[in-house]
């Protein structure tokens, strides 16, 4: 988690739920109602 001391946090790209799933099929109705990455 950031702190004083590392500000940043490092991401792979992909929004937690959506590693395994969106990857494997995008029909799950549960990532749809998630937010969207934000920047």
């Amino acid at each position: 988690m950031p702190d004083e001391e590392y500000p940043l946090i490092l991401t792979t790209g992909r929004i937690l739920e959506q590693f395994h799933t969106g990857t494997m099929t995008r029909k799950t109705k549960g990532l749809d109602k998630l937010a969207g990455p934000r920047a």
